[in-house]
Protein backbone atom coordinates (compact mmCIF):
# COMPACT_ATOMS: atom_id res chain seq x y z
CA UNK A 1 0.00 0.00 0.00
CA UNK A 2 1.40 3.30 -0.90
CA UNK A 3 0.07 6.88 -0.05
CA UNK A 4 0.37 9.48 -2.49
CA UNK A 5 1.04 12.81 -0.87
CA UNK A 6 0.33 15.81 -2.97
CA UNK A 7 1.98 19.16 -1.62
CA UNK A 8 1.96 22.98 -2.93
CA UNK A 9 4.48 24.77 -2.46
CA UNK A 10 4.57 28.49 -1.99
CA UNK A 11 6.75 30.63 -4.90
CA UNK A 12 8.34 33.56 -3.49
CA UNK A 13 9.20 36.40 -6.64
CA UNK A 14 13.26 35.73 -7.47
CA UNK A 15 15.06 39.11 -8.00
CA UNK A 16 17.26 38.94 -10.75
CA UNK A 17 18.56 42.48 -11.37
CA UNK A 18 17.65 45.34 -9.03
CA UNK A 19 19.27 48.65 -7.32
CA UNK A 20 18.16 48.80 -3.64
CA UNK A 21 21.50 46.14 -2.84
CA UNK A 22 19.68 42.50 -2.88
CA UNK A 23 22.32 40.25 -2.90
CA UNK A 24 22.98 38.74 -6.89
CA UNK A 25 21.06 41.67 -8.44
CA UNK A 26 23.85 44.36 -8.61
CA UNK A 27 24.51 44.60 -12.88
CA UNK A 28 26.84 47.17 -14.44
CA UNK A 29 24.09 47.92 -17.30
CA UNK A 30 25.18 49.50 -20.95
CA UNK A 31 23.32 51.05 -23.65
CA UNK A 32 23.17 49.84 -27.95
CA UNK A 33 21.62 52.51 -29.75
CA UNK A 34 21.14 52.67 -33.49
CA UNK A 35 24.38 54.68 -34.28
CA UNK A 36 25.72 51.63 -34.57
CA UNK A 37 23.76 51.08 -37.63
CA UNK A 38 23.91 54.82 -38.84
CA UNK A 39 20.80 56.24 -36.71
CA UNK A 40 21.39 59.17 -34.41
CA UNK A 41 19.23 58.32 -31.40
CA UNK A 42 21.14 58.30 -28.25
CA UNK A 43 20.00 56.78 -24.34
CA UNK A 44 21.93 56.79 -21.30
CA UNK A 45 21.29 54.30 -18.21
CA UNK A 46 22.29 55.61 -14.46
CA UNK A 47 21.85 54.08 -11.29
CA UNK A 48 20.00 56.68 -8.30
CA UNK A 49 21.24 54.93 -5.39
CA UNK A 50 19.08 57.37 -3.54
CA UNK A 51 15.85 56.36 -4.96
CA UNK A 52 17.27 52.64 -5.59
CA UNK A 53 16.20 52.39 -9.11
CA UNK A 54 18.02 52.51 -12.62
CA UNK A 55 16.84 55.44 -15.02
CA UNK A 56 16.91 55.13 -18.91
CA UNK A 57 16.39 58.43 -20.32
CA UNK A 58 17.09 58.88 -24.06
CA UNK A 59 15.57 59.90 -27.79
CA UNK A 60 14.54 57.86 -30.47
CA UNK A 61 15.48 59.70 -33.75
CA UNK A 62 14.43 59.14 -37.26
CA UNK A 63 17.46 57.20 -38.86
CA UNK A 64 18.75 59.86 -42.02
CA UNK A 65 19.25 56.79 -44.55
CA UNK A 66 16.03 54.92 -43.65
CA UNK A 67 13.56 57.88 -43.01
CA UNK A 68 11.77 56.03 -40.04
CA UNK A 69 12.83 56.06 -36.20
CA UNK A 70 15.57 54.11 -35.03
CA UNK A 71 16.37 52.26 -31.93
CA UNK A 72 17.32 52.62 -28.38
CA UNK A 73 18.13 49.71 -26.00
CA UNK A 74 19.59 49.25 -22.11
CA UNK A 75 21.13 45.78 -21.15
CA UNK A 76 22.60 44.12 -18.55
CA UNK A 77 27.12 43.84 -19.80
CA UNK A 78 28.48 40.72 -19.51
CA UNK A 79 27.53 37.00 -19.90
CA UNK A 80 27.46 35.77 -16.01
CA UNK A 81 24.49 33.98 -15.48
CA UNK A 82 21.51 34.66 -13.32
CA UNK A 83 19.72 32.14 -10.89
CA UNK A 84 18.00 29.41 -12.04
CA UNK A 85 14.27 30.42 -12.37
CA UNK A 86 13.22 26.86 -13.58
CA UNK A 87 9.75 26.63 -12.32
CA UNK A 88 8.48 30.37 -13.03
CA UNK A 89 6.16 31.57 -15.45
CA UNK A 90 6.52 35.15 -16.41
CA UNK A 91 9.26 37.86 -15.98
CA UNK A 92 8.18 40.53 -14.39
CA UNK A 93 9.17 44.79 -14.55
CA UNK A 94 8.98 46.89 -11.78
CA UNK A 95 8.87 50.77 -12.43
CA UNK A 96 8.23 53.46 -10.46
CA UNK A 97 7.45 56.23 -13.04
CA UNK A 98 7.79 56.82 -16.72
CA UNK A 99 6.85 59.28 -19.57
CA UNK A 100 7.00 59.73 -23.03
CA UNK A 101 6.64 57.11 -25.52
CA UNK A 102 3.63 54.71 -24.76
CA UNK A 103 4.34 51.12 -22.92
CA UNK A 104 3.50 49.11 -25.85
CA UNK A 105 6.47 50.50 -27.51
CA UNK A 106 8.97 48.93 -25.42
CA UNK A 107 10.14 45.26 -25.07
CA UNK A 108 11.61 43.24 -23.04
CA UNK A 109 14.82 41.36 -23.87
CA UNK A 110 16.49 38.31 -22.80
CA UNK A 111 20.03 36.47 -23.38
CA UNK A 112 20.01 33.07 -23.06
CA UNK A 113 23.73 31.66 -22.50
CA UNK A 114 25.34 28.95 -25.31
CA UNK A 115 21.45 29.75 -26.97
CA UNK A 116 21.92 34.21 -28.12
CA UNK A 117 24.35 36.15 -29.61
CA UNK A 118 25.41 39.70 -29.41
CA UNK A 119 22.74 40.13 -32.37
CA UNK A 120 19.98 37.79 -31.03
CA UNK A 121 17.80 38.15 -28.34
CA UNK A 122 14.22 36.72 -26.88
CA UNK A 123 12.04 39.51 -27.45
CA UNK A 124 8.40 39.99 -25.81
CA UNK A 125 6.45 43.40 -26.55
CA UNK A 126 4.88 45.06 -23.59
CA UNK A 127 1.19 45.77 -24.51
CA UNK A 128 -1.78 46.17 -22.41
CA UNK A 129 -2.64 42.65 -21.33
CA UNK A 130 0.47 42.46 -19.59
CA UNK A 131 0.86 45.20 -17.16
CA UNK A 132 -0.75 47.24 -14.55
CA UNK A 133 0.25 50.27 -12.68
CA UNK A 134 4.34 50.17 -12.72
CA UNK A 135 4.40 46.14 -13.03
CA UNK A 136 4.59 43.98 -15.98
CA UNK A 137 4.42 40.75 -15.82
CA UNK A 138 5.60 39.19 -19.44
CA UNK A 139 4.97 35.11 -19.78
CA UNK A 140 7.82 33.32 -20.68
CA UNK A 141 6.27 31.95 -23.84
CA UNK A 142 5.09 35.40 -25.40
CA UNK A 143 9.42 35.64 -25.82
CA UNK A 144 10.56 35.00 -29.59
CA UNK A 145 14.28 34.44 -30.47
CA UNK A 146 14.74 37.67 -32.55
CA UNK A 147 17.73 38.83 -35.14
CA UNK A 148 18.16 42.56 -34.78
CA UNK A 149 13.86 42.90 -34.03
CA UNK A 150 13.37 40.01 -36.64
CA UNK A 151 11.99 37.20 -35.53
CA UNK A 152 13.83 33.97 -36.13
CA UNK A 153 13.65 30.51 -35.43
CA UNK A 154 14.80 28.97 -31.95
CA UNK A 155 13.74 27.10 -28.97
CA UNK A 156 11.52 28.09 -26.61
CA UNK A 157 12.65 30.35 -23.58
CA UNK A 158 10.90 28.60 -21.35
CA UNK A 159 12.98 25.47 -21.71
CA UNK A 160 16.25 27.57 -20.68
CA UNK A 161 15.38 29.58 -17.61
CA UNK A 162 18.36 28.06 -15.89
CA UNK A 163 20.73 29.80 -18.06
CA UNK A 164 19.49 33.69 -18.72
CA UNK A 165 22.66 35.38 -19.26
CA UNK A 166 21.38 39.22 -20.17
CA UNK A 167 18.32 41.79 -19.25
CA UNK A 168 17.22 44.67 -21.07
CA UNK A 169 14.97 46.86 -22.33
CA UNK A 170 14.35 48.37 -26.18
CA UNK A 171 12.33 50.79 -28.16
CA UNK A 172 11.92 51.02 -31.51
CA UNK A 173 9.53 52.31 -34.09
CA UNK A 174 8.34 55.79 -33.11
CA UNK A 175 10.32 58.92 -32.60
CA UNK A 176 10.43 60.80 -29.21
CA UNK A 177 11.98 61.05 -26.19
CA UNK A 178 11.46 58.60 -22.67
CA UNK A 179 12.39 57.94 -19.59
CA UNK A 180 11.57 54.98 -17.53
CA UNK A 181 12.92 54.72 -13.88
CA UNK A 182 13.14 51.12 -13.07
CA UNK A 183 13.06 49.55 -9.67
CA UNK A 184 13.66 45.61 -10.98
CA UNK A 185 13.24 43.07 -13.04
CA UNK A 186 11.93 39.62 -11.70
CA UNK A 187 10.89 36.25 -12.04
CA UNK A 188 7.79 34.88 -11.27
CA UNK A 189 4.70 32.51 -10.85
CA UNK A 190 1.65 34.97 -10.28
CA UNK A 191 0.09 37.24 -12.56
CA UNK A 192 -3.06 37.25 -11.01
CA UNK A 193 -2.01 40.45 -8.53
CA UNK A 194 0.48 43.27 -9.84
CA UNK A 195 1.79 45.40 -7.96
CA UNK A 196 -0.69 48.52 -7.93
CA UNK A 197 -3.80 46.82 -8.77
CA UNK A 198 -6.32 46.67 -6.44
CA UNK A 199 -7.63 43.71 -7.44
CA UNK A 200 -6.66 39.69 -7.73
CA UNK A 201 -7.03 39.67 -11.54
CA UNK A 202 -5.30 39.36 -14.98
CA UNK A 203 -2.80 42.52 -15.98
CA UNK A 204 -4.68 44.52 -18.58
CA UNK A 205 -2.93 48.04 -19.06
CA UNK A 206 0.05 49.20 -19.83
CA UNK A 207 2.73 51.05 -17.14
CA UNK A 208 1.49 54.03 -15.07
CA UNK A 209 -2.32 52.51 -15.45
CA UNK A 210 -3.36 53.29 -12.11
CA UNK A 211 -7.25 53.12 -13.10
CA UNK A 212 -6.49 49.86 -15.37
CA UNK A 213 -8.28 47.78 -13.19
CA UNK A 214 -11.57 49.80 -14.04
CA UNK A 215 -11.60 49.12 -17.31
CA UNK A 216 -13.59 46.68 -18.70
CA UNK A 217 -12.74 44.70 -21.56
CA UNK A 218 -12.24 45.92 -24.88
CA UNK A 219 -13.73 44.16 -28.60
CA UNK A 220 -10.06 44.93 -29.55
CA UNK A 221 -8.83 42.64 -26.55
CA UNK A 222 -5.01 43.48 -26.28
CA UNK A 223 -4.90 46.74 -27.81
CA UNK A 224 -4.16 49.59 -25.82
CA UNK A 225 -5.63 53.15 -26.32
CA UNK A 226 -3.50 56.29 -25.11
CA UNK A 227 -4.06 60.11 -24.97
CA UNK A 228 -1.20 62.48 -26.37
CA UNK A 229 -1.89 64.73 -23.39
CA UNK A 230 -2.23 62.89 -20.29
CA UNK A 231 -0.77 64.45 -17.48
CA UNK A 232 2.50 63.74 -16.11
CA UNK A 233 2.77 60.27 -14.61
CA UNK A 234 0.07 59.09 -16.66
CA UNK A 235 1.30 58.62 -19.89
CA UNK A 236 1.44 55.48 -19.82
CA UNK A 237 -2.04 54.96 -19.04
CA UNK A 238 -4.40 52.85 -21.30
CA UNK A 239 -7.95 54.14 -22.10
CA UNK A 240 -10.94 52.55 -21.53
CA UNK A 241 -14.82 52.14 -20.28
CA UNK A 242 -16.05 51.62 -17.38
CA UNK A 243 -16.73 48.83 -16.08
CA UNK A 244 -20.42 49.78 -15.17
CA UNK A 245 -21.25 50.64 -18.81
CA UNK A 246 -23.18 48.00 -21.62
CA UNK A 247 -22.26 47.44 -24.77
CA UNK A 248 -23.24 46.07 -28.34
CA UNK A 249 -21.84 45.02 -31.23
CA UNK A 250 -22.71 45.57 -35.09
CA UNK A 251 -21.36 44.24 -38.44
CA UNK A 252 -21.63 46.06 -41.78
CA UNK A 253 -23.14 44.64 -45.35
CA UNK A 254 -19.64 42.52 -46.67
CA UNK A 255 -17.42 45.06 -48.17
CA UNK A 256 -16.46 43.60 -51.42
CA UNK A 257 -13.19 44.94 -53.67
CA UNK A 258 -9.82 44.35 -55.88
CA UNK A 259 -6.40 45.07 -55.43
CA UNK A 260 -5.90 49.05 -55.75
CA UNK A 261 -9.99 49.28 -56.22
CA UNK A 262 -11.57 52.24 -54.34
CA UNK A 263 -14.91 51.49 -52.36
CA UNK A 264 -16.52 55.51 -52.20
CA UNK A 265 -20.41 54.56 -51.14
CA UNK A 266 -22.84 54.11 -49.03
CA UNK A 267 -23.57 50.85 -47.50
CA UNK A 268 -26.94 49.73 -46.46
CA UNK A 269 -28.17 50.88 -43.08
CA UNK A 270 -27.86 47.99 -40.44
CA UNK A 271 -30.83 47.70 -37.56
CA UNK A 272 -29.94 48.59 -33.89
CA UNK A 273 -30.41 45.27 -32.04
CA UNK A 274 -34.21 44.99 -30.88
CA UNK A 275 -33.65 45.26 -27.83
CA UNK A 276 -31.58 48.40 -27.58
CA UNK A 277 -34.00 49.88 -29.54
CA UNK A 278 -37.10 48.60 -27.25
CA UNK A 279 -35.63 49.85 -23.86
CA UNK A 280 -34.65 53.68 -25.00
CA UNK A 281 -37.75 53.97 -27.37
CA UNK A 282 -38.73 57.63 -26.38
CA UNK A 283 -35.42 58.17 -24.41
CA UNK A 284 -31.80 59.42 -24.88
CA UNK A 285 -28.87 56.59 -24.89
CA UNK A 286 -25.73 58.07 -23.96
CA UNK A 287 -22.76 56.84 -26.04
CA UNK A 288 -19.67 56.57 -24.19
CA UNK A 289 -17.15 55.45 -26.61
CA UNK A 290 -16.85 52.66 -29.82
CA UNK A 291 -14.51 50.63 -31.28
CA UNK A 292 -13.46 49.40 -34.71
CA UNK A 293 -12.25 46.68 -36.59
CA UNK A 294 -12.17 45.09 -40.05
CA UNK A 295 -12.91 41.42 -40.16
CA UNK A 296 -12.70 38.77 -42.21
CA UNK A 297 -15.72 35.90 -41.25
CA UNK A 298 -14.24 32.56 -41.67
CA UNK A 299 -16.26 29.46 -40.04
CA UNK A 300 -14.24 29.70 -37.03
CA UNK A 301 -14.86 33.22 -36.37
CA UNK A 302 -13.68 36.64 -36.90
CA UNK A 303 -10.16 37.51 -38.06
CA UNK A 304 -8.78 41.21 -38.31
CA UNK A 305 -7.76 42.18 -41.90
CA UNK A 306 -4.34 44.06 -41.61
CA UNK A 307 -4.21 47.83 -42.91
CA UNK A 308 -2.09 46.09 -45.99
CA UNK A 309 -4.70 43.72 -47.34
CA UNK A 310 -7.57 46.15 -47.03
CA UNK A 311 -6.90 50.09 -48.21
CA UNK A 312 -9.42 52.00 -45.84
CA UNK A 313 -8.55 55.40 -46.72
CA UNK A 314 -11.86 56.73 -44.51
CA UNK A 315 -14.93 55.56 -42.86
CA UNK A 316 -17.92 57.47 -41.38
CA UNK A 317 -20.30 56.12 -39.25
CA UNK A 318 -23.80 57.52 -39.21
CA UNK A 319 -25.84 56.65 -36.01
CA UNK A 320 -29.26 57.73 -36.18
CA UNK A 321 -32.26 58.24 -33.72
CA UNK A 322 -35.93 57.63 -34.94
CA UNK A 323 -36.44 61.18 -35.95
CA UNK A 324 -33.57 61.56 -37.67
CA UNK A 325 -32.77 60.43 -41.87
CA UNK A 326 -29.80 60.25 -43.32
CA UNK A 327 -28.70 63.59 -45.71
CA UNK A 328 -27.95 62.72 -49.03
CA UNK A 329 -25.19 64.73 -48.62
CA UNK A 330 -24.10 62.29 -45.74
CA UNK A 331 -21.08 60.44 -48.03
CA UNK A 332 -19.16 63.56 -48.14
CA UNK A 333 -15.88 63.58 -46.30
CA UNK A 334 -16.67 63.68 -42.52
CA UNK A 335 -15.97 67.81 -40.60
CA UNK A 336 -12.98 68.62 -39.79
CA UNK A 337 -12.96 72.17 -39.44
CA UNK A 338 -10.44 73.42 -41.24
CA UNK A 339 -10.22 76.24 -43.71
CA UNK A 340 -9.07 76.08 -47.46
CA UNK A 341 -5.18 75.19 -47.31
CA UNK A 342 -4.70 72.21 -45.27
CA UNK A 343 -3.76 70.01 -47.97
CA UNK A 344 -0.75 71.04 -49.42
CA UNK A 345 1.23 69.27 -52.42
CA UNK A 346 5.12 68.32 -51.75
CA UNK A 347 5.97 69.84 -55.37
CA UNK A 348 10.17 69.91 -54.57
CA UNK A 349 11.09 67.42 -52.84
CA UNK A 350 14.41 67.69 -50.75
CA UNK A 351 17.65 67.36 -52.55
CA UNK A 352 19.39 63.58 -52.40
CA UNK A 353 21.43 63.35 -49.56
CA UNK A 354 19.58 65.45 -47.19
CA UNK A 355 19.16 64.55 -43.74
CA UNK A 356 16.07 63.04 -43.09
CA UNK A 357 15.11 64.98 -40.24
CA UNK A 358 15.92 67.54 -42.30
CA UNK A 359 13.93 66.99 -45.36
CA UNK A 360 10.57 68.20 -43.89
CA UNK A 361 7.72 70.34 -45.52
CA UNK A 362 5.48 72.20 -43.16
CA UNK A 363 1.79 72.99 -43.47
CA UNK A 364 0.51 75.35 -41.68
CA UNK A 365 -2.92 77.04 -41.30
CA UNK A 366 -4.60 80.23 -39.15
CA UNK A 367 -8.44 79.94 -38.29
CA UNK A 368 -10.72 81.41 -35.58
CA UNK A 369 -12.68 78.65 -33.46
CA UNK A 370 -15.86 80.20 -35.04
CA UNK A 371 -14.30 78.77 -38.37
CA UNK A 372 -15.07 75.30 -37.22
CA UNK A 373 -19.03 75.83 -36.34
CA UNK A 374 -22.06 76.59 -38.84
CA UNK A 375 -23.65 79.83 -38.39
CA UNK A 376 -26.75 77.77 -37.11
CA UNK A 377 -28.14 74.54 -37.53
CA UNK A 378 -30.57 71.72 -35.81
CA UNK A 379 -28.45 69.17 -33.88
CA UNK A 380 -31.76 66.71 -34.40
CA UNK A 381 -31.36 66.59 -37.94
CA UNK A 382 -27.78 67.12 -38.35
CA UNK A 383 -25.41 65.02 -36.74
CA UNK A 384 -22.49 67.37 -37.82
CA UNK A 385 -24.25 70.12 -36.07
CA UNK A 386 -22.33 72.76 -34.07
CA UNK A 387 -23.81 75.86 -33.89
CA UNK A 388 -22.00 79.19 -33.56
CA UNK A 389 -25.79 80.36 -32.26
CA UNK A 390 -25.61 78.66 -29.23
CA UNK A 391 -22.27 78.83 -28.50
CA UNK A 392 -23.13 82.88 -28.59
CA UNK A 393 -26.33 82.07 -26.30
CA UNK A 394 -23.76 80.10 -23.83
CA UNK A 395 -21.67 83.14 -23.19
CA UNK A 396 -19.59 82.94 -26.33
CA UNK A 397 -17.44 80.25 -25.25
CA UNK A 398 -16.20 76.38 -26.02
CA UNK A 399 -14.82 73.58 -23.79
CA UNK A 400 -12.41 71.43 -25.96
CA UNK A 401 -12.92 67.71 -24.75
CA UNK A 402 -10.98 65.99 -27.57
CA UNK A 403 -8.43 66.96 -30.80
CA UNK A 404 -7.69 64.31 -33.18
CA UNK A 405 -4.47 65.28 -35.88
CA UNK A 406 -5.09 63.63 -39.08
CA UNK A 407 -2.38 62.67 -41.32
CA UNK A 408 -1.34 59.86 -43.66
CA UNK A 409 1.47 57.64 -43.27
CA UNK A 410 4.50 57.17 -43.92
CA UNK A 411 5.25 60.65 -44.03
CA UNK A 412 3.61 62.23 -41.34
CA UNK A 413 5.99 63.25 -38.38
CA UNK A 414 4.26 65.68 -36.44
CA UNK A 415 1.11 67.97 -35.69
CA UNK A 416 0.58 70.71 -33.01
CA UNK A 417 -2.63 73.14 -32.59
CA UNK A 418 -1.60 76.26 -31.33
CA UNK A 419 -3.41 79.05 -29.49
CA UNK A 420 -2.39 81.83 -31.30
CA UNK A 421 -3.35 84.81 -28.85
CA UNK A 422 -1.67 83.17 -25.73
CA UNK A 423 1.31 80.98 -27.32
CA UNK A 424 0.32 77.57 -26.09
CA UNK A 425 0.40 74.40 -27.37
CA UNK A 426 -3.00 73.18 -27.07
CA UNK A 427 -2.36 69.79 -28.45
CA UNK A 428 0.34 67.78 -29.87
CA UNK A 429 0.04 64.35 -31.71
CA UNK A 430 3.31 62.35 -32.38
CA UNK A 431 2.39 59.31 -34.84
CA UNK A 432 3.32 56.08 -33.32
CA UNK A 433 4.21 53.28 -35.65
CA UNK A 434 3.79 49.97 -36.40
CA UNK A 435 6.23 47.23 -36.44
CA UNK A 436 5.59 43.97 -37.33
CA UNK A 437 3.23 42.19 -39.93
CA UNK A 438 -0.09 41.35 -37.53
CA UNK A 439 -2.97 43.43 -37.87
CA UNK A 440 -2.97 46.56 -35.42
CA UNK A 441 0.98 46.70 -35.68
CA UNK A 442 1.46 46.80 -39.31
CA UNK A 443 4.72 47.72 -40.25
CA UNK A 444 4.37 51.00 -42.40
CA UNK A 445 1.43 51.90 -40.86
CA UNK A 446 0.30 54.40 -37.47
CA UNK A 447 -1.84 55.33 -35.63
CA UNK A 448 -2.36 58.52 -34.24
CA UNK A 449 -3.23 59.15 -30.18
CA UNK A 450 -5.71 62.10 -29.83
CA UNK A 451 -5.46 64.77 -27.05
CA UNK A 452 -8.30 64.37 -24.52
CA UNK A 453 -9.39 66.73 -21.50
CA UNK A 454 -10.88 65.90 -18.31
CA UNK A 455 -10.46 65.41 -14.31
CA UNK A 456 -6.83 65.12 -12.88
CA UNK A 457 -8.43 61.45 -11.60
CA UNK A 458 -8.57 60.31 -15.05
CA UNK A 459 -5.27 61.43 -14.93
CA UNK A 460 -6.40 64.01 -18.08
CA UNK A 461 -5.33 68.48 -18.09
CA UNK A 462 -8.52 70.48 -17.96
CA UNK A 463 -10.43 71.36 -21.23
CA UNK A 464 -9.35 74.43 -22.84
CA UNK A 465 -11.91 77.28 -22.60
CA UNK A 466 -11.64 79.27 -25.69
CA UNK A 467 -14.05 82.05 -27.30
CA UNK A 468 -15.20 82.08 -30.90
CA UNK A 469 -13.02 84.71 -31.87
CA UNK A 470 -10.19 82.75 -30.51
CA UNK A 471 -7.49 82.48 -32.69
CA UNK A 472 -5.83 78.89 -33.84
CA UNK A 473 -3.20 77.78 -35.87
CA UNK A 474 -2.49 74.12 -37.39
CA UNK A 475 1.06 72.87 -38.21
CA UNK A 476 1.99 69.84 -39.53
CA UNK A 477 5.25 68.36 -40.42
CA UNK A 478 5.68 65.88 -43.37
CA UNK A 479 9.10 64.08 -44.35
CA UNK A 480 9.58 65.61 -48.14
CA UNK A 481 11.79 63.03 -48.84
CA UNK A 482 9.66 62.22 -51.80
CA UNK A 483 7.32 63.79 -53.84
CA UNK A 484 3.54 63.62 -52.78
CA UNK A 485 0.81 64.23 -54.16
CA UNK A 486 -0.76 66.02 -51.30
CA UNK A 487 0.00 66.05 -47.30
CA UNK A 488 -3.01 66.64 -45.19
CA UNK A 489 -2.65 68.92 -41.72
CA UNK A 490 -6.00 68.42 -40.13
CA UNK A 491 -7.83 68.55 -36.80
CA UNK A 492 -11.13 66.73 -36.02
CA UNK A 493 -12.35 67.86 -32.67
CA UNK A 494 -14.92 67.27 -30.47
CA UNK A 495 -16.19 69.75 -27.69
CA UNK A 496 -18.77 71.24 -24.90
CA UNK A 497 -20.57 74.89 -25.08
CA UNK A 498 -19.88 76.72 -22.30
CA UNK A 499 -17.04 77.54 -19.89
CA UNK A 500 -18.34 74.29 -17.81
CA UNK A 501 -19.76 77.10 -15.15
CA UNK A 502 -23.40 75.83 -14.27
CA UNK A 503 -24.47 75.71 -17.79
CA UNK A 504 -27.06 73.74 -18.83
CA UNK A 505 -29.23 72.62 -22.09
CA UNK A 506 -27.19 71.65 -24.97
CA UNK A 507 -23.83 70.75 -24.72
CA UNK A 508 -22.39 68.70 -27.90
CA UNK A 509 -20.43 70.93 -30.24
Amino acid sequence: MLLLFSMLLAWSDVPLAAFDGTAGTARQWITVNDPVMGGGSDSSFSVVREERIGRWAGEVKIVRSLGAPGFCTARTAGDALFRNVTGSTHLGLSLKGGSGLPAADFSLQVGVKGVTTMQTLYQAQLGGEYCCADDCRVPWSAFRPSFRGRPIKGPPLADHLGALSQLGLGTAGTAGRFSLDISSLYATRDASRPRGCARDEPVRAPPGAEAAEEASPHMNAGLAYHVANALPGHELSPRGFARTSEHFTLYSPPIRSRYAGVVWRVLPPVPLPVEVVQRYNGSAMAVTGFEVDVVRRPAGGDVSVPNYQSYNHHYTAHLLGAGMRLPASAARQSFHGLPAGYVQPVLSPAPAGTPADKATHTVTSHFQLRDMLAEDCDSLGDEYCASARVAEARGGKVRLIMAGGHCHSPACLSLQLRDRDTGELLCEVTPRRGKSDAAWDEAGYLWLPPCQWGSAEEGLRPPPVLGLDANLTAIKVANATEYHFGVMGIWQMRGAYGDGDGDVGPRAA
